[in-house]
């Protein structure tokens, strides 16, 4: 089995406390990528890109060492393009790298990490 590691060398684990697997589930399924850095590989790829939500895949959830997560999920978008009634849209789905800690019982994202080469190459 092919094991990998973060940036500071911690070696990744499937996360099995389900407690904190569902506290993942959560603060991942509620964060609005719109307000993170990433946001901005989404937003150049249609006229007015809408965010609409996001999944962590639960089979894609490590712990990271340090009260740390890693996971990985999927970001639903909605594309425009076009104005008034020439308008075009079409949704869209993208793979993501989650990092996030824990505080306590609660998770919370740190950053997020979108690949659209998908759409772009």
């Amino acid at each position: 089995m092919a094991t990998a590691a973060t940036r500071d060398g911690h070696i990744l684990r499937p996360l099995t406390n389900s407690s904190q697997r569902a506290a993942v589930i959560d603060a991942v399924g509620g964060y609005d990528i719109s307000s993170d850095p990433a946001w901005s590989e989404l937003d150049v790829l249609s006229t007015h890109t809408q965010f609409d939500s996001i999944e962590v895949v639960p089979e894609g959830i490590f712990d990271a060492g340090n009260d740390r997560f890693e996971a990985v999920a999927t970001v639903y978008v909605v594309l425009n393009y076009g104005s008034g009634d020439d308008v075009l849209q079409t949704t869209e789905t993208f793979p993501a790298h989650i990092s996030g800690h824990f505080e306590g019982s609660r998770a919370s994202v740190d950053s997020a990490d979108v690949d659209t080469s998908s759409f772009t190459n």
